[in-house]
Protein backbone atom coordinates (compact mmCIF):
# COMPACT_ATOMS: atom_id res chain seq x y z
CA UNK A 1 0.00 0.00 0.00
CA UNK A 2 1.59 3.63 -0.73
CA UNK A 3 0.99 5.63 1.74
CA UNK A 4 4.03 6.00 3.83
CA UNK A 5 3.75 9.54 4.71
CA UNK A 6 4.62 10.51 8.82
CA UNK A 7 1.18 12.14 10.05
CA UNK A 8 -0.48 12.93 13.38
CA UNK A 9 -3.41 10.58 13.73
CA UNK A 10 -6.44 11.66 15.77
CA UNK A 11 -9.56 9.40 15.50
CA UNK A 12 -13.14 10.73 15.13
CA UNK A 13 -14.46 12.06 18.17
CA UNK A 14 -18.21 12.29 19.23
CA UNK A 15 -21.18 12.29 17.15
CA UNK A 16 -23.66 15.29 16.82
CA UNK A 17 -25.92 15.06 19.40
CA UNK A 18 -30.08 14.95 19.07
CA UNK A 19 -30.21 18.55 20.76
CA UNK A 20 -28.21 19.50 17.91
CA UNK A 21 -30.49 17.74 15.26
CA UNK A 22 -33.37 19.09 17.09
CA UNK A 23 -32.62 22.93 16.55
CA UNK A 24 -32.81 23.25 12.73
CA UNK A 25 -36.32 21.67 12.93
CA UNK A 26 -37.46 25.22 12.68
CA UNK A 27 -38.33 25.66 9.10
CA UNK A 28 -40.89 23.01 9.30
CA UNK A 29 -42.58 23.47 12.08
CA UNK A 30 -43.38 27.71 10.99
CA UNK A 31 -44.47 26.00 7.90
CA UNK A 32 -46.92 23.74 9.27
CA UNK A 33 -48.22 26.59 11.48
CA UNK A 34 -48.77 28.61 8.30
CA UNK A 35 -50.42 25.55 6.48
CA UNK A 36 -52.74 25.51 9.57
CA UNK A 37 -53.53 29.50 8.77
CA UNK A 38 -51.24 31.41 10.50
CA UNK A 39 -50.50 33.33 7.86
CA UNK A 40 -51.72 36.51 8.27
CA UNK A 41 -49.66 37.08 11.74
CA UNK A 42 -46.72 36.17 9.97
CA UNK A 43 -46.11 39.02 7.79
CA UNK A 44 -47.34 41.39 10.12
CA UNK A 45 -44.87 40.29 12.59
CA UNK A 46 -42.42 40.83 9.56
CA UNK A 47 -43.12 44.11 8.98
CA UNK A 48 -42.70 45.37 12.63
CA UNK A 49 -39.62 43.58 12.04
CA UNK A 50 -38.27 45.56 8.99
CA UNK A 51 -37.69 48.56 11.76
CA UNK A 52 -35.30 46.10 14.20
CA UNK A 53 -31.93 46.47 12.75
CA UNK A 54 -30.01 44.52 9.92
CA UNK A 55 -29.74 40.81 11.77
CA UNK A 56 -33.72 40.77 12.24
CA UNK A 57 -34.26 42.66 9.10
CA UNK A 58 -32.82 39.16 7.32
CA UNK A 59 -34.26 36.50 9.41
CA UNK A 60 -37.35 38.76 8.22
CA UNK A 61 -36.70 37.76 4.60
CA UNK A 62 -36.11 34.46 5.45
CA UNK A 63 -39.52 34.08 6.93
CA UNK A 64 -41.18 36.22 3.84
CA UNK A 65 -39.67 33.96 1.27
CA UNK A 66 -41.06 30.66 2.96
CA UNK A 67 -44.55 32.04 3.65
CA UNK A 68 -44.47 33.86 0.12
CA UNK A 69 -44.94 30.33 -1.61
CA UNK A 70 -46.54 28.45 0.43
CA UNK A 71 -46.66 24.46 -0.52
CA UNK A 72 -49.75 23.35 -1.10
CA UNK A 73 -50.65 19.17 0.07
CA UNK A 74 -51.68 18.39 -3.67
CA UNK A 75 -48.44 19.89 -4.69
CA UNK A 76 -46.60 18.46 -1.71
CA UNK A 77 -47.94 14.71 -2.74
CA UNK A 78 -47.18 15.12 -6.14
CA UNK A 79 -43.35 15.51 -5.36
CA UNK A 80 -43.60 12.34 -3.60
CA UNK A 81 -45.17 11.04 -6.07
CA UNK A 82 -41.95 12.25 -8.74
CA UNK A 83 -39.27 10.84 -6.77
CA UNK A 84 -41.10 7.64 -5.98
CA UNK A 85 -41.10 7.23 -10.16
CA UNK A 86 -37.68 7.82 -10.16
CA UNK A 87 -34.72 5.54 -10.31
CA UNK A 88 -32.91 5.64 -7.13
CA UNK A 89 -29.37 6.07 -8.35
CA UNK A 90 -29.72 7.29 -12.08
CA UNK A 91 -26.70 9.23 -13.38
CA UNK A 92 -27.60 12.48 -15.20
CA UNK A 93 -24.76 12.75 -17.30
CA UNK A 94 -24.09 8.78 -18.01
CA UNK A 95 -21.37 9.13 -20.44
CA UNK A 96 -19.30 10.89 -18.17
CA UNK A 97 -19.80 8.68 -14.87
CA UNK A 98 -16.51 7.23 -13.64
CA UNK A 99 -15.96 3.63 -14.92
CA UNK A 100 -14.37 0.46 -13.13
CA UNK A 101 -11.35 -0.31 -12.57
CA UNK A 102 -10.80 -4.62 -13.17
CA UNK A 103 -8.56 -6.08 -10.61
CA UNK A 104 -7.91 -9.87 -10.69
CA UNK A 105 -7.89 -12.21 -7.84
CA UNK A 106 -5.95 -15.09 -9.09
CA UNK A 107 -6.77 -17.81 -6.61
CA UNK A 108 -9.67 -17.19 -4.09
CA UNK A 109 -9.01 -21.04 -1.99
CA UNK A 110 -6.26 -18.56 -0.04
CA UNK A 111 -6.58 -14.63 1.59
CA UNK A 112 -5.29 -11.88 -0.67
CA UNK A 113 -4.60 -8.36 -0.82
CA UNK A 114 -5.02 -6.39 -3.79
CA UNK A 115 -5.06 -2.90 -4.07
CA UNK A 116 -5.30 -0.17 -7.18
CA UNK A 117 -2.35 1.05 -8.88
CA UNK A 118 -1.95 3.68 -6.65
CA UNK A 119 -2.50 1.80 -3.45
CA UNK A 120 -5.83 3.56 -2.53
CA UNK A 121 -8.40 1.41 -2.55
CA UNK A 122 -7.09 -1.32 -1.16
CA UNK A 123 -9.20 -4.34 -0.15
CA UNK A 124 -8.09 -7.60 1.86
CA UNK A 125 -9.93 -10.63 0.98
CA UNK A 126 -10.11 -13.54 3.27
CA UNK A 127 -9.87 -17.34 1.57
CA UNK A 128 -12.95 -18.43 -0.24
CA UNK A 129 -14.63 -15.04 0.30
CA UNK A 130 -17.45 -15.42 -3.04
CA UNK A 131 -20.39 -17.70 -3.93
CA UNK A 132 -22.48 -18.16 -7.33
CA UNK A 133 -25.85 -17.05 -7.48
CA UNK A 134 -27.07 -20.81 -6.51
CA UNK A 135 -25.01 -20.57 -3.13
CA UNK A 136 -22.21 -22.57 -4.02
CA UNK A 137 -18.33 -22.01 -2.92
CA UNK A 138 -16.45 -20.22 -5.74
CA UNK A 139 -13.15 -21.23 -6.39
CA UNK A 140 -10.13 -20.39 -8.35
CA UNK A 141 -10.04 -16.96 -10.34
CA UNK A 142 -13.01 -14.37 -9.68
CA UNK A 143 -12.40 -10.25 -11.22
CA UNK A 144 -13.02 -7.66 -8.93
CA UNK A 145 -14.50 -4.57 -10.48
CA UNK A 146 -14.20 -0.79 -8.67
CA UNK A 147 -14.53 2.65 -8.68
CA UNK A 148 -13.73 5.54 -6.35
CA UNK A 149 -16.09 8.44 -5.58
CA UNK A 150 -14.16 11.48 -3.76
CA UNK A 151 -16.40 14.31 -4.03
CA UNK A 152 -19.89 15.83 -4.89
CA UNK A 153 -18.89 15.93 -8.34
CA UNK A 154 -18.68 12.11 -8.66
CA UNK A 155 -21.72 11.70 -6.48
CA UNK A 156 -23.68 13.70 -8.79
CA UNK A 157 -22.33 11.95 -12.34
CA UNK A 158 -23.03 8.43 -10.40
CA UNK A 159 -26.65 9.63 -9.48
CA UNK A 160 -26.54 8.98 -6.14
CA UNK A 161 -28.70 10.39 -3.28
CA UNK A 162 -27.14 11.55 -0.26
CA UNK A 163 -30.43 11.60 1.83
CA UNK A 164 -30.58 9.00 4.90
CA UNK A 165 -34.10 8.63 6.40
CA UNK A 166 -33.66 7.49 9.91
CA UNK A 167 -36.20 7.02 12.49
CA UNK A 168 -38.92 9.18 10.36
CA UNK A 169 -36.02 12.21 10.24
CA UNK A 170 -34.24 12.96 6.81
CA UNK A 171 -30.94 14.28 7.34
CA UNK A 172 -28.48 14.64 4.20
CA UNK A 173 -25.06 12.59 4.59
CA UNK A 174 -21.57 14.22 4.27
CA UNK A 175 -18.90 11.81 2.75
CA UNK A 176 -15.94 11.37 3.38
CA UNK A 177 -15.70 9.18 0.31
CA UNK A 178 -17.40 6.21 -1.31
CA UNK A 179 -16.24 2.65 -2.87
CA UNK A 180 -18.20 0.84 -5.39
CA UNK A 181 -17.39 -2.81 -5.67
CA UNK A 182 -18.34 -6.17 -7.43
CA UNK A 183 -17.24 -9.45 -8.60
CA UNK A 184 -17.02 -11.59 -11.87
CA UNK A 185 -16.04 -14.89 -12.72
CA UNK A 186 -16.44 -15.66 -16.02
CA UNK A 187 -18.30 -12.78 -17.11
CA UNK A 188 -20.92 -13.83 -14.30
CA UNK A 189 -21.50 -12.11 -11.03
CA UNK A 190 -20.44 -13.64 -7.64
CA UNK A 191 -21.65 -12.79 -4.49
CA UNK A 192 -20.17 -12.77 -0.96
CA UNK A 193 -20.12 -15.84 0.58
CA UNK A 194 -21.99 -15.51 4.52
CA UNK A 195 -19.91 -14.77 7.16
CA UNK A 196 -17.09 -13.23 5.45
CA UNK A 197 -16.00 -10.02 5.58
CA UNK A 198 -13.58 -7.74 3.08
CA UNK A 199 -11.44 -5.22 4.54
CA UNK A 200 -11.51 -1.82 2.76
CA UNK A 201 -9.07 0.58 2.87
CA UNK A 202 -9.19 3.64 1.36
CA UNK A 203 -7.91 7.92 1.39
CA UNK A 204 -9.34 10.69 0.55
CA UNK A 205 -9.76 14.30 1.23
CA UNK A 206 -12.45 16.77 2.19
CA UNK A 207 -12.99 20.50 3.57
CA UNK A 208 -12.81 20.65 7.36
CA UNK A 209 -13.58 23.89 9.83
CA UNK A 210 -10.42 22.45 12.25
CA UNK A 211 -8.53 19.40 12.15
CA UNK A 212 -8.85 19.28 15.81
CA UNK A 213 -12.70 18.94 15.79
CA UNK A 214 -13.84 16.40 13.28
CA UNK A 215 -17.07 14.32 13.03
CA UNK A 216 -17.68 10.73 13.71
CA UNK A 217 -17.98 8.54 10.42
CA UNK A 218 -20.07 6.15 10.23
CA UNK A 219 -20.01 3.35 7.48
CA UNK A 220 -23.18 3.21 4.85
CA UNK A 221 -24.64 0.70 2.89
CA UNK A 222 -26.60 1.82 -0.32
CA UNK A 223 -29.65 -0.87 -0.38
CA UNK A 224 -30.85 1.01 -3.72
CA UNK A 225 -34.20 -1.76 -3.52
CA UNK A 226 -35.20 -0.26 -0.17
CA UNK A 227 -34.29 3.45 -1.77
CA UNK A 228 -31.95 3.84 1.48
CA UNK A 229 -28.82 4.26 2.79
CA UNK A 230 -28.28 1.55 5.44
CA UNK A 231 -26.45 2.68 8.57
CA UNK A 232 -23.84 -0.46 9.64
CA UNK A 233 -22.21 1.66 12.41
CA UNK A 234 -19.06 3.45 13.72
CA UNK A 235 -16.03 3.71 10.98
CA UNK A 236 -12.36 4.21 11.70
CA UNK A 237 -11.54 6.82 10.00
CA UNK A 238 -7.75 8.92 10.81
CA UNK A 239 -7.10 12.61 10.17
CA UNK A 240 -3.43 12.23 7.98
CA UNK A 241 -3.03 16.58 7.74
CA UNK A 242 -4.55 19.49 5.61
CA UNK A 243 -3.70 18.93 1.30
CA UNK A 244 -2.13 21.76 -0.47
CA UNK A 245 -4.70 24.39 -2.15
CA UNK A 246 -5.49 24.06 -5.97
CA UNK A 247 -4.02 26.47 -8.24
CA UNK A 248 -7.41 27.41 -9.54
CA UNK A 249 -8.97 28.31 -6.31
CA UNK A 250 -10.14 31.91 -6.16
CA UNK A 251 -7.72 32.65 -2.84
CA UNK A 252 -4.98 30.04 -3.62
CA UNK A 253 -1.98 32.90 -2.96
CA UNK A 254 -3.48 33.40 0.46
CA UNK A 255 -4.63 29.77 1.26
CA UNK A 256 -0.83 28.64 0.14
CA UNK A 257 0.35 31.00 2.82
CA UNK A 258 -2.00 29.43 5.05
CA UNK A 259 -1.31 26.13 4.05
CA UNK A 260 2.41 27.12 4.36
CA UNK A 261 1.54 29.14 8.23
CA UNK A 262 -0.25 25.87 9.08
CA UNK A 263 2.54 23.37 8.17
CA UNK A 264 5.08 25.34 10.04
CA UNK A 265 3.07 24.76 13.34
CA UNK A 266 2.69 21.85 13.01
CA UNK A 267 6.74 21.08 12.51
CA UNK A 268 7.01 23.69 15.66
CA UNK A 269 4.69 21.46 17.37
CA UNK A 270 6.32 18.22 16.61
CA UNK A 271 9.61 19.22 17.37
CA UNK A 272 8.42 20.70 20.88
CA UNK A 273 7.03 17.05 21.63
CA UNK A 274 10.58 15.65 20.29
CA UNK A 275 12.15 17.95 23.00
CA UNK A 276 9.62 16.90 25.46
CA UNK A 277 10.30 13.27 25.48
CA UNK A 278 13.46 13.68 25.78
CA UNK A 279 13.97 16.07 28.76
CA UNK A 280 11.28 13.78 30.53
CA UNK A 281 11.88 10.10 30.00
CA UNK A 282 9.36 7.85 31.11
CA UNK A 283 10.45 5.63 34.44
CA UNK A 284 12.19 2.39 33.85
CA UNK A 285 10.63 -0.78 35.38
CA UNK A 286 12.72 -3.16 37.03
CA UNK A 287 13.81 -6.55 35.65
CA UNK A 288 11.74 -9.51 36.63
CA UNK A 289 14.20 -12.21 37.86
CA UNK A 290 13.95 -15.59 35.95
CA UNK A 291 13.86 -18.81 37.23
CA UNK A 292 16.37 -21.32 36.25
CA UNK A 293 14.45 -23.55 33.95
CA UNK A 294 15.83 -27.47 34.01
CA UNK A 295 15.00 -28.40 30.90
CA UNK A 296 17.61 -25.48 29.65
CA UNK A 297 21.56 -26.16 29.83
CA UNK A 298 22.80 -23.39 32.32
CA UNK A 299 26.55 -22.14 32.50
CA UNK A 300 28.53 -20.44 35.87
CA UNK A 301 31.33 -18.10 34.11
CA UNK A 302 34.37 -17.53 35.81
CA UNK A 303 34.86 -14.26 34.39
CA UNK A 304 38.11 -12.63 33.19
CA UNK A 305 39.28 -9.27 34.07
CA UNK A 306 36.91 -7.18 31.44
CA UNK A 307 34.72 -9.78 30.80
CA UNK A 308 31.40 -8.38 32.33
CA UNK A 309 28.56 -6.86 30.27
CA UNK A 310 29.94 -4.03 28.38
CA UNK A 311 27.01 -1.55 29.59
CA UNK A 312 28.01 -2.97 33.81
CA UNK A 313 29.91 -0.70 36.01
CA UNK A 314 30.41 -0.69 39.55
CA UNK A 315 28.35 -2.62 42.04
CA UNK A 316 26.41 -3.70 38.88
CA UNK A 317 30.00 -5.24 37.57
CA UNK A 318 30.16 -7.39 40.35
CA UNK A 319 26.50 -8.44 40.09
CA UNK A 320 27.60 -10.80 37.36
CA UNK A 321 30.38 -12.65 39.13
CA UNK A 322 29.34 -15.78 39.32
CA UNK A 323 26.14 -15.71 38.59
CA UNK A 324 24.00 -18.68 36.74
CA UNK A 325 23.76 -18.01 32.79
CA UNK A 326 20.90 -19.88 31.14
CA UNK A 327 21.19 -20.65 27.23
CA UNK A 328 17.99 -19.08 26.10
CA UNK A 329 15.60 -20.86 23.73
CA UNK A 330 15.89 -18.25 21.50
CA UNK A 331 19.78 -18.44 21.11
CA UNK A 332 21.29 -19.71 17.60
CA UNK A 333 21.74 -23.54 17.26
CA UNK A 334 25.01 -24.61 18.93
CA UNK A 335 26.87 -27.89 19.02
CA UNK A 336 26.36 -29.87 22.43
CA UNK A 337 30.18 -30.82 22.85
CA UNK A 338 31.19 -26.85 23.12
CA UNK A 339 30.19 -27.33 26.74
CA UNK A 340 32.86 -29.73 27.09
CA UNK A 341 35.19 -26.77 25.84
CA UNK A 342 37.50 -25.03 28.13
CA UNK A 343 37.47 -20.92 26.50
CA UNK A 344 39.58 -18.36 26.95
CA UNK A 345 37.82 -15.43 26.59
CA UNK A 346 34.12 -14.58 27.23
CA UNK A 347 32.12 -11.51 26.46
CA UNK A 348 28.11 -10.01 27.65
CA UNK A 349 26.51 -7.15 26.01
CA UNK A 350 22.58 -7.03 26.39
CA UNK A 351 20.17 -6.73 24.44
CA UNK A 352 16.88 -6.28 24.74
CA UNK A 353 14.97 -7.03 28.11
CA UNK A 354 17.01 -10.29 29.92
CA UNK A 355 18.48 -10.99 26.68
CA UNK A 356 22.30 -10.80 26.96
CA UNK A 357 24.86 -11.84 23.52
CA UNK A 358 27.63 -14.56 25.02
CA UNK A 359 30.74 -14.26 22.98
CA UNK A 360 33.08 -17.36 23.93
CA UNK A 361 36.36 -17.69 22.26
CA UNK A 362 39.36 -19.76 22.22
CA UNK A 363 42.01 -19.05 19.59
CA UNK A 364 40.65 -19.38 16.19
CA UNK A 365 37.35 -20.96 17.49
CA UNK A 366 33.96 -19.02 18.62
CA UNK A 367 30.36 -19.84 20.31
CA UNK A 368 27.70 -17.08 19.79
CA UNK A 369 24.66 -17.78 22.37
CA UNK A 370 22.05 -15.68 23.43
CA UNK A 371 21.71 -16.18 27.44
CA UNK A 372 19.47 -14.73 30.76
CA UNK A 373 20.61 -14.16 34.37
CA UNK A 374 18.77 -16.58 35.97
CA UNK A 375 18.42 -17.38 40.10
CA UNK A 376 17.60 -20.91 42.08
CA UNK A 377 15.93 -22.05 45.07
CA UNK A 378 15.55 -19.23 48.14
CA UNK A 379 18.03 -16.54 46.04
CA UNK A 380 15.23 -16.65 43.20
CA UNK A 381 12.39 -16.14 45.94
CA UNK A 382 14.54 -13.00 47.67
CA UNK A 383 14.91 -11.90 44.44
CA UNK A 384 11.04 -11.62 43.45
CA UNK A 385 10.10 -10.15 47.07
CA UNK A 386 12.21 -7.25 46.02
CA UNK A 387 11.47 -7.14 42.34
CA UNK A 388 7.65 -6.62 43.56
CA UNK A 389 8.36 -3.71 46.14
CA UNK A 390 10.72 -2.46 42.78
CA UNK A 391 7.71 -2.67 40.33
CA UNK A 392 5.03 -0.83 42.99
CA UNK A 393 7.51 1.86 43.46
CA UNK A 394 7.91 2.20 39.60
CA UNK A 395 4.31 1.98 38.82
CA UNK A 396 3.66 4.56 41.17
CA UNK A 397 6.63 6.87 39.30
CA UNK A 398 5.49 5.77 36.09
CA UNK A 399 1.62 7.25 36.94
CA UNK A 400 3.06 10.62 38.18
CA UNK A 401 5.20 10.74 34.95
CA UNK A 402 2.14 10.32 32.25
CA UNK A 403 0.15 12.94 34.54
CA UNK A 404 2.88 15.13 33.91
CA UNK A 405 3.61 14.30 31.01
CA UNK A 406 0.30 14.34 29.44
CA UNK A 407 -0.31 17.89 30.94
CA UNK A 408 2.60 18.97 28.54
CA UNK A 409 1.49 17.39 25.35
CA UNK A 410 -1.79 18.90 26.33
CA UNK A 411 -0.87 22.26 25.98
CA UNK A 412 1.56 22.07 23.09
CA UNK A 413 -1.97 20.85 21.18
CA UNK A 414 -3.73 23.99 22.52
CA UNK A 415 -1.18 26.39 21.35
CA UNK A 416 -1.13 24.02 18.61
CA UNK A 417 -4.47 24.55 17.80
CA UNK A 418 -4.81 27.94 18.58
CA UNK A 419 -2.23 29.20 16.56
CA UNK A 420 -3.93 27.55 13.49
CA UNK A 421 -7.01 29.26 14.34
CA UNK A 422 -5.03 32.47 14.52
CA UNK A 423 -3.77 31.78 10.92
CA UNK A 424 -6.57 30.83 9.61
CA UNK A 425 -8.35 34.35 10.63
CA UNK A 426 -5.39 36.18 9.64
CA UNK A 427 -6.03 34.56 6.13
CA UNK A 428 -9.64 35.52 6.27
CA UNK A 429 -8.83 38.89 7.04
CA UNK A 430 -6.75 39.47 4.06
CA UNK A 431 -8.70 38.00 1.74
CA UNK A 432 -11.89 39.72 2.57
CA UNK A 433 -9.60 43.02 2.07
CA UNK A 434 -8.73 41.76 -1.53
CA UNK A 435 -11.92 41.30 -2.26
CA UNK A 436 -11.63 36.97 -2.92
CA UNK A 437 -14.59 35.44 -2.35
CA UNK A 438 -13.25 32.37 -0.95
CA UNK A 439 -13.43 30.80 2.12
CA UNK A 440 -10.16 29.88 4.21
CA UNK A 441 -10.80 26.09 4.81
CA UNK A 442 -8.11 23.98 3.58
CA UNK A 443 -8.85 20.39 2.38
CA UNK A 444 -7.66 17.53 4.86
CA UNK A 445 -6.64 13.83 3.60
CA UNK A 446 -8.38 11.14 5.14
CA UNK A 447 -7.50 7.52 5.74
CA UNK A 448 -10.52 5.22 6.23
CA UNK A 449 -11.09 1.30 6.78
CA UNK A 450 -14.20 0.16 6.57
CA UNK A 451 -15.37 -3.56 7.11
CA UNK A 452 -18.04 -5.10 4.05
CA UNK A 453 -20.20 -8.16 4.05
CA UNK A 454 -21.75 -7.54 0.45
CA UNK A 455 -20.27 -5.90 -2.76
CA UNK A 456 -22.56 -2.83 -3.76
CA UNK A 457 -21.80 0.85 -2.69
CA UNK A 458 -20.44 1.72 0.61
CA UNK A 459 -19.62 5.36 1.92
CA UNK A 460 -17.98 7.12 5.22
CA UNK A 461 -20.28 9.38 5.98
CA UNK A 462 -21.50 11.48 9.07
CA UNK A 463 -24.99 13.48 8.98
CA UNK A 464 -25.35 17.24 9.14
CA UNK A 465 -27.64 19.16 10.58
CA UNK A 466 -30.62 20.10 8.66
CA UNK A 467 -30.21 22.72 5.85
CA UNK A 468 -32.90 25.59 6.19
CA UNK A 469 -34.68 25.65 2.91
CA UNK A 470 -36.66 28.69 1.08
CA UNK A 471 -39.55 28.89 -1.55
CA UNK A 472 -38.32 29.79 -4.98
CA UNK A 473 -40.84 30.87 -7.73
CA UNK A 474 -40.31 30.01 -11.67
CA UNK A 475 -37.08 28.59 -12.19
CA UNK A 476 -35.24 29.50 -16.07
CA UNK A 477 -32.34 30.07 -17.77
CA UNK A 478 -30.95 33.28 -19.40
CA UNK A 479 -33.10 32.31 -22.75
CA UNK A 480 -36.34 32.01 -20.69
CA UNK A 481 -36.69 28.34 -20.89
CA UNK A 482 -38.63 27.31 -18.04
CA UNK A 483 -37.07 24.12 -16.18
CA UNK A 484 -40.21 22.03 -15.22
CA UNK A 485 -40.65 19.10 -12.91
CA UNK A 486 -36.82 18.76 -13.28
CA UNK A 487 -34.22 17.85 -10.60
CA UNK A 488 -31.63 20.16 -9.78
CA UNK A 489 -28.49 19.67 -7.71
CA UNK A 490 -27.58 22.32 -4.93
CA UNK A 491 -24.08 22.12 -2.91
CA UNK A 492 -21.91 23.95 -0.63
CA UNK A 493 -18.45 23.91 -1.94
CA UNK A 494 -17.32 23.57 1.83
CA UNK A 495 -19.45 20.36 2.54
CA UNK A 496 -19.17 17.50 0.38
CA UNK A 497 -23.00 16.45 0.23
CA UNK A 498 -25.12 17.03 -2.60
CA UNK A 499 -29.02 17.78 -2.40
CA UNK A 500 -31.86 16.76 -4.87
CA UNK A 501 -34.69 19.07 -5.26
CA UNK A 502 -37.58 18.99 -7.51
CA UNK A 503 -37.96 22.90 -9.49
CA UNK A 504 -40.44 23.52 -11.77
CA UNK A 505 -43.27 22.34 -9.93
CA UNK A 506 -45.45 23.94 -7.13
CA UNK A 507 -43.20 22.73 -4.43
CA UNK A 508 -39.85 24.86 -5.28
CA UNK A 509 -37.61 24.72 -2.03
CA UNK A 510 -34.36 25.25 -2.04
CA UNK A 511 -31.66 24.39 0.79
CA UNK A 512 -29.72 27.60 1.42
CA UNK A 513 -27.17 28.07 3.08
CA UNK A 514 -23.76 30.70 2.53
CA UNK A 515 -21.63 29.71 -0.07
CA UNK A 516 -24.35 27.39 -2.23
CA UNK A 517 -25.07 26.75 -5.73
CA UNK A 518 -27.40 25.43 -8.10
CA UNK A 519 -27.38 23.86 -11.08
CA UNK A 520 -29.70 21.43 -13.30
CA UNK A 521 -29.40 19.68 -16.66
CA UNK A 522 -30.61 20.73 -19.43
CA UNK A 523 -33.01 18.33 -22.34
CA UNK A 524 -30.45 18.08 -24.18
CA UNK A 525 -27.41 17.64 -21.54
CA UNK A 526 -26.41 21.17 -20.98
CA UNK A 527 -25.69 22.17 -17.64
CA UNK A 528 -27.23 25.53 -16.82
CA UNK A 529 -26.14 26.91 -13.20
CA UNK A 530 -26.98 29.10 -10.78
CA UNK A 531 -23.71 30.48 -9.13
CA UNK A 532 -23.43 31.33 -5.42
CA UNK A 533 -23.46 35.18 -5.71
CA UNK A 534 -26.24 35.10 -7.80
CA UNK A 535 -28.26 32.37 -6.22
CA UNK A 536 -27.79 34.60 -2.75
CA UNK A 537 -28.79 37.99 -4.54
CA UNK A 538 -32.07 36.21 -5.47
CA UNK A 539 -32.98 35.45 -2.29
CA UNK A 540 -32.52 38.64 -0.84
CA UNK A 541 -35.15 40.20 -3.00
CA UNK A 542 -38.68 40.62 -1.55
CA UNK A 543 -40.27 41.84 -4.35
CA UNK A 544 -38.99 38.54 -6.98
CA UNK A 545 -38.00 35.24 -6.13
CA UNK A 546 -37.23 34.37 -9.86
CA UNK A 547 -34.32 32.03 -10.69
CA UNK A 548 -32.38 32.46 -13.72
CA UNK A 549 -29.50 30.40 -13.98
CA UNK A 550 -27.02 30.62 -16.70
CA UNK A 551 -27.40 27.87 -19.55
CA UNK A 552 -23.41 26.87 -20.43
CA UNK A 553 -23.25 26.88 -24.33
CA UNK A 554 -21.26 23.70 -24.83
CA UNK A 555 -22.42 20.29 -23.28
CA UNK A 556 -19.71 19.00 -20.96
CA UNK A 557 -17.60 15.65 -22.97
CA UNK A 558 -15.19 14.70 -19.70
CA UNK A 559 -15.45 14.88 -15.70
CA UNK A 560 -12.65 17.82 -16.70
CA UNK A 561 -14.73 19.88 -18.55
CA UNK A 562 -17.63 19.61 -16.20
CA UNK A 563 -15.95 20.72 -12.96
CA UNK A 564 -14.79 23.96 -15.61
CA UNK A 565 -18.19 24.84 -16.48
CA UNK A 566 -19.20 24.97 -12.42
CA UNK A 567 -15.79 26.54 -11.64
CA UNK A 568 -14.92 24.02 -9.11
Amino acid sequence: MRMRHKYDFRISPKPISDKDIARHKDFDALLKAHQTGARRSGIVQMRHLMYAGTGLVAAAIALFLILRIPATPGAVQDDVAFWAEQPFVAPPLPRLSREFTPLNLDDVTTPKTIEASNGNPRFIIPEMAFMDDRGNPVEGSVDIFFRKLDDFVDFFLAGIVLTHDSAGIKRQLESGGMVEIYAEQNGQRVYMAPGKVIAVEFESEMQLASTNNFPEFYVYYLDSAARTWVNRGSGNTQLLGETRPAETDPGYAYKMKLYEDIAAIDAAAAQELAQLEVAMQAPIPPMKPERSDPNQPTIELDFLEGAVPETASGDQAKMYQGTIWQVSPRSPAYDQRAFGVTWQSARLRQLEGSDYELLLSHGQSSLRLLVNPVLTGSAYEQAMEAYRKAYAEYERAYRQWEERMNKERLAIRHKQEKNKETARKRCEKEMAGAGVAASSMLRVKLRHRMEINQLGLWSVAHPLPSTPTVAAGRITDQYDNAYNRRIAYVVNPELNTLHQVLIGGGNNRIPLSPGSMLWAVSPDGKIAVLRPKALQQAFSKVTSVKLVMELQEQQPTTEEELRRLLQL
